[in-house]
């Protein structure tokens, strides 16, 4: 133990070892992951664009479920919403072509997805965050 004084006070310095088991919190911060990864794909199914399903089942987690990825080509595009066009100003450009992002929104159909658009994970976000905020208190016990 270390006493120290300065001015009118007395600083003490002491190093406690204290072991405790974090084992079961750590389950619980991994379930709440777990369970809020899953609950956020769910809840977003219905803004992603859907036209033959290949987007909407592309959808995994990676980096122990920090993560949501949609794996297609496309993804990027029809999150960001904007339409792309090659120099030719065809929006059906050869693979590897180059393609520029234009000021023109994509329209999305709503027939399979009713909320289907651009930046599906923001909107979602903005409706269902109370929710995901509870499936978290529920795992940990809150």
């Amino acid at each position: 133990m270390k006493y120290e004084f300065k001015d009118k006070y007395l600083v003490i310095t002491d190093k406690i070892e204290v072991d405790i088991d974090l084992s079961k919190l750590k389950g619980k911060l991994a379930k709440a992951q777990s369970d809020l990864v899953n609950q956020i794909i769910a809840d977003t199914t219905d803004y992603v664009p859907f036209r033959d399903g290949f987007l909407s089942n592309s959808v995994y987690t990676e980096n122990e479920n920090t993560e949501i990825v949609y794996d297609t080509p496309y993804a990027r595009f029809l999150y960001m919403g904007n339409i792309m066009l090659d120099d030719r100003g065809s929006s059906w450009a050869r693979k590897h072509t180059k393609k520029h992002v234009v000021d023109k929104n994509l329209d999305y159909s709503k027939e399979s997805h009713g909320k289907a658009g651009a930046k599906w994970y923001e909107r979602a976000k903005e409706d269902h965050l109370n929710g995901w905020i509870d499936v978290v208190k529920k795992a940990v016990g809150k």
